[in-house]
């Protein structure tokens, strides 16, 4: 994901006014002419994550990627931005079990969205439960590339994707990213450490709970002129150690459904049971 500065105008030297000597006297020879030199550009402050903020974070990181297989259940919001310029704002709670290297699965539902996924290491389909469609893709192996695929080639905005790269940190913290901590908050009945980041594509704050070093809230706050959307996720439960059915990962296309084609695929592929 990877979250640009206000750029500093340098205001440049356009030449010599050359002032005549004496009252009513002949002007002064001009002295030779001199080429203006524009004062070199201040360099950019180098940003800067504050230890602390790292230390935390890095935890968050470790902890989630030495997770075998990891199941959340979260309630969140996220807004669009329509043509016009305005936002429209979906909302819904999602269950999602992540099972390493190469399975995933979720289901999501709100007033606007009821929709189930699954993951292989094969292919990924999503399931519109409503009205009775789903599209499927052929997709790469493993979680990392698979993650990249459906965020730009499908594509398909899933926020919370970031948490579950084999290194999470890497996700979230790039060379121009700076971060603090904003202070420890209570969120929930839960106690959890505010941090604060700002990068070019995203800003974006978390909330981390120093007992367990999991996510308890995040926001992120996307870059892309003067409205900019955000998606804030409220993680309600964690289970790094989840019993997970191998049968969860298996998609069998009810016998009503019709298939559809994701957003710039140019044919479905063969179909997978």
């Amino acid at each position: 994901m990877t979250p640009t500065r206000t750029s500093l105008t340098v205001l440049m030297l356009a030449g010599l006014t050359l002032l005549a000597s004496g009252c009513g006297g002949p002007k002064s020879e001009p002295p030779p002419h001199v080429e203006a030199v524009a004062p070199p550009e201040p360099a950019a402050p180098k940003p800067v994550i504050e230890p602390e903020a790292a230390a935390l974070l890095k935890r968050m990181s470790d902890t989630l990627a030495a997770a075998p297989a990891v199941r959340v259940t979260t309630v969140e919001s996220h807004e669009r931005v329509k043509r016009d310029g305005t936002k429209m704002t979906m909302a819904f709670e999602r269950d999602m079990v992540v099972q390493r290297p190469s399975h995933a699965w979720l289901r999501a539902k709100g007033e606007t969205v009821n929709a189930e996924g699954w993951y292989d290491g094969k292919r990924f389909t999503l399931r519109q439960v409503d009205k009775k469609m789903y599209a499927q893709a052929v997709v790469p192996p493993t979680l990392d590339p698979f993650f990249d695929y459906i965020g730009t080639r499908i594509p398909l905005r899933m926020p919370m994707a970031d948490l579950f790269y084999s290194s999470p940190l890497d996700s979230y913290v790039g060379p121009q990213t700076s971060g603090r901590v904003v202070g420890a908050e209570t969120l929930d009945g839960v106690e959890a450490t505010h941090l604060a980041f700002t990068d070019p594509s995203v800003d974006f704050d978390i909330w981390i709970s120093p007992a367990t070093a999991l996510p308890v809230k995040l926001v992120l706050t996307y870059a892309g002129g003067a409205v900019r959307p955000t998606s804030t996720m409220t993680f309600k439960t964690w289970d790094l150690q989840p019993k997970v059915d191998p049968a969860i990962f298996v998609f069998e296309p009810l016998p009503d459904e019709m298939r559809i084609r994701f957003a710039g695929q140019a044919r479905p592929e063969p179909a997978q049971g």
